[in-house]
């Protein structure tokens, strides 16, 4: 497989006026098994738990996670859109953010005033660091999360401690395993049909690319057999903000 597809295919998007939406089977595609974290979790738990991470919410607009994610993947129309939580006043006005929403881009992290107070936060021991400058690496590192998504995709066992993402080769002499040629292939596709706003070519990828990735970690599925819905539904069902609603009434 080339990672060379990918990266072009990633790089060659452009802006789309609308934000693409495709209907895929969320709920097959939210069973890959994901790598991340140091432990193996469902790609739905990862999307929210990156979601949480990034904009503050397990969901954003009332979408699926898991279509989110992709989007956040493939779309490079997020570069521009205003979802990460700057979290201090100052920096709210400095990177002239809604005041209410309270939510700048990446496009805005490459300004000038923060460049500046990210070197200052950088410079200064942990012990010096004010409640400005933790605000700022931490946005810094919301930035990086969004950014770094598609290398965090580890689906694919290796044998060893870290599993491969997409487009990463595994080591070693041996021949590649077909499951991990289909499931790069699949993967490509998505983010060409992602780019060209084709419903029916990502949704057909979108089936291709779990069935690979499911071969690809069919060892580790059985393992996880009875974890993967538990955990998915631990999610969804979120019961400690329950239970903090029910303490405080």
């Amino acid at each position: 497989f080339s990672p060379v597809v990918l990266a072009l295919l990633l790089m060659g998007a452009s802006p789309q006026e609308s934000r693409f939406t495709p209907e895929a089977d969320w709920d097959v595609l939210g069973q890959v098994l994901v790598q991340d974290g140091g432990r193996r979790k469902p790609l739905e738990a990862f999307a929210r738990e990156k979601l949480w991470r990034i904009v503050g919410s397990q969901t954003w607009e009332g979408q699926s996670p898991v279509c989110t994610l992709f989007s956040m993947c493939f779309d490079p129309g997020w570069d521009h859109e205003r979802v990460l939580k700057a979290g201090h006043p100052e920096l709210v006005r400095l990177l002239k953010a809604d005041p209410e929403k309270k939510r700048v881009s990446l496009e805005d992290l490459g300004s000038e005033p923060f460049e500046r107070l990210m070197d200052s936060a950088e410079r200064k021991v942990k012990e010096e660091r004010t409640a400005l400058d933790r605000a700022v690496l931490d946005l810094a590192d919301r930035a990086i999360t969004l950014r770094e998504l598609p290398n965090h995709l580890r689906v694919l066992p290796s044998g060893k401690t870290r599993w491969l993402a997409m487009g990463e080769s595994p080591d070693g002499r041996g021949p590649v395993p077909s499951s991990y040629i289909h499931a790069n292939n699949a993967f490509a596709a998505m983010a060409g049909a992602w780019t060209r706003g084709d419903p029916a070519g990502f949704s057909a990828a979108s089936r291709d690319w779990a069935s690979a990735c499911a071969d690809a970690a069919a060892v580790e599925r059985a393992e996880l057999a009875g974890k993967i819905p538990l955990e998915r539904g631990y999610y969804r069902l979120q019961p400690f903000r329950w239970a903090l609603g029910m303490y405080f009434v």
